[in-house]
């Protein structure tokens, strides 16, 4: 039912969207920020990055306020690997009050890229305070806190999580983890 529900999604709105966006989005000469939000968005969930960051510019050349644009540019970046020059996006979308589990776990993956282990500690954790069910964040987290010396703070986030695994009758998920750190390992 979930899958039947995702394809006409996608069919029927995502499709006509993006045919619009792609239109709109092959005017050189389009500056209108409707244009460029569509053009951004397009461009991202196409896997076009370049082309993301491109009109996400020049839409802020226009609202140099505008979050979605400073996120997508921030989101580009970092899946260019392009980690420092996602950063002062990332910034600036947080500081515009972009305040969610994806603009944080983002954030905090680049900060991870780059060497930055308290940073990216410090944005898991926010992420976890919005989404506390992500699992990937979780073990990243779990992970850096064990590398930090934290080792006993990894084990209760790693212990806690696979706890409410549980009491949805669910399996847990970092019985291994827990025991290669309670083993001295990361």
């Amino acid at each position: 039912m979930i899958s039947i529900l995702k394809y006409l999604f996608l069919g029927c709105v995502c499709i006509p969207f993006c045919v619009y966006a792609a239109s709109v989005c092959g005017d050189p000469k389009s500056t209108d920020i409707k244009n460029g939000n569509d053009c951004y968005v397009t461009g991202y969930v196409a896997g076009n990055y370049e082309k993301s960051i491109s009109y996400s510019k020049k839409v802020l050349l226009k609202d140099a306020n505008n979050v979605r644009a400073n996120v997508f540019i921030a989101f580009s970046y970092m899946r260019m690997a392009q980690y420092k020059e996602a950063i002062p996006y990332f910034k600036r979308s947080i500081e515009l009050g972009a305040q969610t589990y994806d603009v944080y776990a983002l954030y905090g993956m680049t900060l991870e890229a780059l060497g930055d282990s308290n940073g990216a500690i410090k944005w898991y954790k926010q992420t976890l305070i919005i989404a506390p069910n992500l699992s990937d964040v979780t073990g990243k987290l779990a992970s850096l806190l064990a590398k930090n010396g934290d080792k006993n703070e990894a084990i209760e986030l790693l212990e806690k999580y696979d706890a409410a695994q549980v009491q949805k009758g669910r399996t847990p998920k970092f019985q291994g983890q827990i025991m290669t750190i309670k083993e001295g390992g990361v």
